[in-house]
């Protein structure tokens, strides 16, 4: 059986996508996943000697280590970012990392065609197969996988909330992603003014 090392950058965002990805490699492709988490990638190497690691990004000096490994190993090197969306379309790039690092990766699997099509120096990736694949991330929300997830009645009933009265979600963004200063966000909208104007909504 085929093996192939699935590298968590950041578990509470990334792990079920990752999941997610060893279940279909397991059932469809009879590939034995490992699951780690990063800094971890050369031990797996070592220790497992997969035919495929995948990554979530290679942005980070240390990770020349372990990719020079896998390459003198034979070993597939993927790359399926965590963040798929960046900041700007033609930016793609700089989510996959170091523009010197680009020549180990051997398969690129971007979450739509778009996004790759508005990518800038995509000359770098000229030598990589290409797949876009979807997001991994957010088909747990597909009605496929519903049953993996909480019901919204369920979770209402566990947290309490009447369902009578209307429910506003707020999710932000890491605090590091470049998508407008949160903090100021938050501050401006704990004023007196704006909270008076919230409760008059």
């Amino acid at each position: 059986m085929k093996k192939a090392v699935l590298v968590v950058d950041h578990k509470d965002r990334d792990l079920r996508g990752i999941i997610l990805i060893a279940f279909w490699l397991n059932r469809k492709y009879n590939v034995f996943p490992y699951i780690t988490q990063t800094k971890n990638e050369i031990s797996c190497l070592i220790k497992y000697k997969p035919e495929l690691i995948l990554l979530q990004h290679v942005r980070h000096e240390h990770q020349q280590e372990f990719l020079d490994y896998a390459k003198h190993q034979k070993t597939y090197i993927a790359v399926n970012l965590a963040e798929g969306f960046p900041d700007h379309l033609d930016n793609i790039l700089y989510y996959i990392g170091r523009d010197e690092y680009m020549r180990y990766i051997d398969v690129f699997l971007p979450w739509g065609e778009r996004l790759w099509e508005l990518a800038k120096k995509k000359e770098l990736l000229e030598h990589a197969s290409i797949q876009p694949i979807g997001s991994p991330r957010f088909d747990y929300h597909t009605s496929r996988y519903s049953e993996l997830a909480t019901p919204q009645k369920t979770f209402f009933e566990n947290s309490g909330i009447d369902t009578a009265k209307p429910t506003l979600l707020w999710t932000t963004n890491f605090k590091h992603c470049p998508f407008g200063d949160m903090e100021e966000f938050i501050k401006k909208y704990r004023s007196e003014e704006h909270t008076s104007e919230l409760q008059s909504h």
